[in-house]
C-alpha cells in the first residue's frame, strides 16, 4: 500500500508519480490523490513515518524511512528519503536519500563509537522531524540512528538545507536529554513528524520538535527547541520542566508519536 498520499485541492496537478520519477499528466481532478512512495518501489521493500514540510521560498518536501525489506519491520536496513515539489505538489522530484544508512564508526562521524557498538555493524536511520525556519529559511531534519538489529543505541542527529532541500548537511549528532537526570539513557526518538516555529510570544521564531527519552527511571515525553541566530551559532535543546505542558513528564504507557502544537502565542504543546 502506499504510504504516502498528497491530496490537491483546486490545482491542475499531475498523474500519481511512482517512487521512481515524476511523470506528468495535463490536469487531475480536484481532490485525487498522488502516491509518492509506494512499496517496492526506488529500491526499497516499503515505505514509512512520512513527513512533509513546506518551506520559505514555497517548496514542499516530503521525507519518509524507505525500508530495504518488503516485510516492513520496525528493525533493518532503513534510509531517510526525500522529494521534493515546487508548483504546490503537482510534480515531484524522483527520491533521493538523506541520509542513508550506514556502518560503525563511520555512521557516528568524527565521535567516538557509542557503547554497544562494534565496528563494521551496520546502522539504520530513522525518525524524520524536519521543520522550516520561514525566517532564514534553512531546514533542519532531525531524525535518529540505531543499529539494524537492534533498538539500542538509538541517538539523535540533526542536518540542515540553506538551499531549500537541494543538498543537505551531514548528519551532527545532538547533545540533548528531556531530562536532567537521564541516567542510562541510550535511547532517543525524534519526532516523527514535522515540527512548527512559533509565531508570537517571548519566544518568537523558536523551532519545536517533539522527542521521546527513555531512561533506567521511566519514559519522558517532551520537546526539542532552537532560537535561531543569525550567524548560525544556535543549538538544540531539551525542553526543561516548565518550559512547556508536557515535557520531563513521567509516563507509565511510553509515548510513541511526538508532534508539536501551538496553544497560544509563544507558548508549545506535546501530544502524543
Amino acid at each position: 500500500m502506499p504510504l504516502l498520499a498528497l491530496c490537491t485541492a483546486g490545482l491542475s496537478a499531475a498523474s500519481p508519480a511512482e517512487a521512481s520519477g515524476t511523470e506528468v499528466a495535463s490536469s487531475i481532478p480536484e481532490g485525487q490523490q498522488q502516491v509518492l512512495f509506494k512499496s517496492g518501489t526506488g529500491g526499497y521493500g516499503c515505505y514509512r513515518i512520512p513527513t512533509l514540510v513546506h518551506t520559505k521560498d514555497g517548496s514542499l518536501l516530503a521525507f519518509a524511512e524507505g525500508r530495504k525489506a518488503p516485510s516492513c519491520g520496525d528493525r533493518g536496513d532503513f534510509d531517510l528519503v526525500v522529494r521534493r515539489s515546487t508548483n504546490d505538489g503537482r510534480t515531484w522530484s524522483p527520491i533521493r536519500v538523506v541520509p542513508s544508512g550506514d556502518v560503525a564508526p563511520r555512521a557516528y562521524g568524527a565521535g567516538p563509537v557509542p557503547a554497544g557498538m562494534q565496528a563494521g555493524s551496520p546502522v539504520g536511520r530513522t525518525n524524520s522531524a524536519a521543520v522550516a525556519d520561514l525566517t532564514s529559511g534553512t531546514i533542519y531534519l532531525l531524525s535518529t540512528s540505531n543499529p539494524v538489529n537492534n533498538s539500542y543505541p538509538r541517538i539523535p542527529w540533526v542536518q540542515e538545507s540553506r538551499d531549500y532541500g537541494l543538498t543537505w548537511s551531514r548528519p551532527t549528532k545532538l547533545e540533548v536529554t528531556l531530562t536532567s537526570g537521564a541516567i542510562g539513557s541510550n535511547w532517543f526518538a525524534t519526532g516523527p513528524g514535522h515540527g512548527i516555529q512559533l509565531t508570537g510570544g517571548a519566544h518568537h521564531d523558536r523551532l519545536v520538535v517533539g522527542a521521546h527519552q527513555k531512561t533506567q527511571d521511566g519514559d519522558y515525553a517532551g520537546y526539542l527547541y532552537m532560537d535561531p541566530q543569525a550567524d548560525g551559532s544556535a543549538v538544540w535543546h531539551g525542553a526543561q520542566r516548565g518550559e512547556c505542558q508536557a515535557p520531563g513528564r513521567r509516563h507509565r504507557a511510553g509515548p510513541d508519536r511526538l508532534r508539536g502544537r501551538q496553544v497560544a502565542p509563544g507558548h508549545s504543546r506535546a501530544l502524543g
